[in-house]
């Protein structure tokens, strides 16, 4: 299931992809279209190099679109994988605390074994699911990558800023087969 949402995500970069270029080749031939989409130079022989700078930056905007749009559905699945996990986690600690309590046996600190748990704000970033990701992910260089990952998403979300994240040498289809290669090894 998470990792057909991935490729469906994949699948509509490529269809974008595609769309993008129909439309960067009218424009190029015709330049009414162009008009169309408020494109315009001062000097009518730099029509063609505007057409191009708009859709150069189209192309760009599309691509860190899905980039995000990957990242967040990965975090999505692991934000679920991880509350399921903390149910059961709690349910074993839950039983046994309980057998226990049933058995008169002693208990320490019996009121408070599911703040032994990592509670949902305790996770509630990427940041904090990649730190528990790490002992999981037992390929260090997928790890690695994952973080480079991150650093992608987040100089993408917060503005593209200075300081704030970098951008990352893979392409969007190495970034799904990552993520898709992580959730897997979960």
């Amino acid at each position: 299931m998470s990792e057909k949402e991935l490729e469906e995500i994949y699948q509509l970069y490529l269809s974008s992809i595609e769309v993008y270029n129909y439309a960067q080749d009218r424009a190029k031939s015709k330049y009414e279209i162009a008009h169309k989409f408020k494109i315009s130079s001062k000097n009518q022989k730099n029509q063609p190099k505007a057409i191009q700078k708009h859709f150069d930056k189209l192309k760009t905007d599309i691509k860190e679109f899905y980039i995000l749009s990957i990242i967040t559905t990965f975090e999505k699945i692991i934000f679920k994988k991880i509350q399921q996990t903390r149910g059961e986690l709690k349910k074993i600690i839950d039983k046994g605390y309980g057998q226990r309590v049933k058995n008169n046996q002693k208990v320490y600190f019996r009121h408070s074994t599911e703040s032994f748990i990592k509670s949902d704000t305790d996770i509630f970033s990427l940041g904090r699911a990649i730190k528990l990701l790490e002992k999981q992910i037992k390929n260090k260089e997928l790890f690695n990558d994952l973080t480079k990952i991150k650093e992608h998403r987040d100089y993408l979300s917060h503005g593209k800023r200075r300081n704030v994240g970098k951008l990352s040498k893979f392409t969007i289809e190495e970034i799904k087969d990552k993520l898709i290669e992580i959730i897997n090894s979960i």
